[in-house]
């Protein structure tokens, strides 16, 4: 038996089916929560010595799931029909939702520095430099110190952009698979980062 999708706008004749795992994983995705773990458990060990990490990470993952679910639920009532003014402008009143999203217009230009940030400060920098240096490779290890030069950050940063842009234009049903294979993906790579630091005695980390 297919599996059942979810919302059919009907009356325009517009038939697109989202499956709920699909909008769950759009909605993780958007949030950034995946690079977020990420990103704080290297950085926050550093800005917050002392800290209790774990209990931070519980107590946002638990804070968050509001918001998640909330988005969750939307989104699969409305896909594609800008989720946060329709929402907010029926549910609350249009004068309160129109400067939410304008602000939030705003906000997202801004994320977009921070995204291409994340793939190169993050992702494929660490991931080269590793990479040469445990291949005994220079040009690699060149490649990555090259890449978070202000040349090297504008021309990753536009490609990844363009890449980003044109995903979003993919039929609904690739653009799902492949929202998929970037969840699975990210998922492992961060188990694989904790079992690596669980695995790693402290007098290690010291050196």
């Amino acid at each position: 038996m297919a599996e059942k999708g979810v919302f059919i706008r009907k009356a325009s004749g517009l038939v697109r089916e989202v499956a709920p795992i699909d909008a769950w994983i759009y909605n993780c995705l958007t949030m950034g929560w995946l690079s977020v773990i990420a990103y704080n458990v290297v950085v926050n060990v550093a800005i917050f010595p002392g800290g209790n990490h774990s209990a931070a990470i519980l107590m946002t993952a638990v804070l968050g799931t509001f918001m998640w679910t909330t988005y969750v639920f939307i989104t699969t009532a409305m896909p594609r029909s800008g989720i946060d003014w329709i929402a907010q402008s029926r549910f609350i009143s249009p004068w309160v939702a129109a400067p939410i999203v304008i602000g939030d217009f705003f906000y997202l230009i801004y994320w977009d520095v921070w995204a291409y940030w994340f793939v190169t400060f993050l992702g494929l920098q660490p991931f080269l430099t590793v990479l040469g240096a445990a291949t005994g490779n220079p040009s690699i290890t060149q490649l990555a110190e090259w890449l978070i030069t202000p040349k090297g950050l504008f021309i990753v940063g536009m490609i990844y952009l363009l890449l980003m842009g044109w995903q979003l234009t993919l039929p609904i049903r690739l653009f799902a698979k492949i929202q998929r294979g970037l969840m699975f993906f990210a998922t492992l790579a961060i188990v694989v980062m904790y079992a690596v630091f669980a695995a790693t005695p402290n007098s290690v980390f010291i050196q």
